[in-house]
């Protein structure tokens, strides 16, 4: 599988984190041991910055991946749920010849998006997550006033998950 994390811990990788995410490094730390993804621990901390920027108690939004109500976890909870769900997506990934940033992606879309890009030759491309979004919005948009999305297109994203994922947890890695 493509793109293997960086297992540099140095600070300079954290620059951009907020420190309320950089607090949780060691019980992310814990919970990427306990799930053999260790090596993943600085996207699992983008994926926290990207989600809650540390401050709320689902602060990995991991709920919805056990079927629950958005924001039904505890903080530690949600980090276990969390890098227990990015383990599972890594193993679909590597079982359906997907690459990483496909997996990234799917933390926001959900597993079937792995489907959806095995079916498409197997690589993550920000065209193919807008068609993913496209699809299961019905076309519907939203404003998204994110720099990223402003400069990609003026400033707006399907009403499905957020087709820019891949870009903004890349941002904090």
């Amino acid at each position: 599988m493509a793109g293997r994390g960086n297992k540099n811990n140095d600070k300079s990788q954290e620059e951009g984190l907020s420190s309320a995410v950089v607090e949780y490094r060691p019980v992310v730390a814990q919970y990427a041991a306990e799930y053999g993804i260790e090596e993943y621990t600085d996207y699992l901390l983008a994926v926290m910055q990207v989600e809650s920027g540390g401050n709320h108690e689902d602060v990995m939004q991991s709920s919805e991946s056990l079927g629950l109500p958005p924001n039904s976890l505890e903080t530690e909870e949600s980090i276990n749920q969390g890098c227990r769900y990015f383990a599972k997506l890594l193993r679909l990934a590597a079982e359906k010849g997907c690459d990483f940033n496909t997996v990234v992606q799917a933390y926001n879309f959900g597993d079937e998006f792995l489907d959806f890009i095995a079916e498409n030759g197997g690589i993550y491309t920000i065209e193919l997550a807008e068609e993913y979004a496209r699809q299961k919005s019905g076309g519907e948009e939203v404003t998204y006033l994110n720099p990223i999305a402003l400069k990609a297109n003026g400033g707006w994203r399907y009403k499905y998950g957020n087709m820019f994922y891949v870009q903004l947890v890349y941002q904090y890695v």
